[in-house]
């Protein structure tokens, strides 16, 4: 699955939970994982 996919998947767990912010919360996961493309 593409990280879009992913992402959207995500997004839609949390608010289903009731997490407060989910968009907030994904935004950060996904911006902590951006070191991850350039130390390839």
């Amino acid at each position: 699955m593409n990280k879009l996919g992913k992402s959207t998947e995500d997004y839609r767990a949390k608010r289903r939970n009731g997490l407060p912010f989910p968009a907030w919360t994904l935004l950060c996961k996904n911006l902590s994982k951006l070191p991850q493309f350039f130390m390839k």
